[in-house]
């Protein structure tokens, strides 16, 4: 779940007990687990689990990095500026 959050929404803080409370938190925040229980997930998940948590995750709307692409000007046109 750490890495699927990873992706998602970026690394959180690991320097909590246990180190993976805070992406437990986030998924919750983003409706990807329904468990109520943090440590009910601290095992290893079963592939069925992945799944939903990826089908869960397809909608989620990441922040966008900007990627602007550069602009071409021509020479020429420069110069007549």
């Amino acid at each position: 779940m750490a890495v699927l959050i990873r992706s998602l929404d970026g690394a959180r803080n690991e320097d909590t007990l246990p180190r993976w409370i805070n992406y437990y938190w986030k998924a919750q925040e983003l409706g990807l687990t329904n468990e109520s229980d943090p440590y009910t997930l601290d095992r290893p998940l079963m592939r069925y689990e992945m799944a939903l948590l990826l089908y869960r995750a397809r909608n989620y709307d990441a922040p966008q990095i900007a990627t602007h692409e550069p602009e071409i000007v021509k020479v020429d046109e420069l110069i007549k500026t």
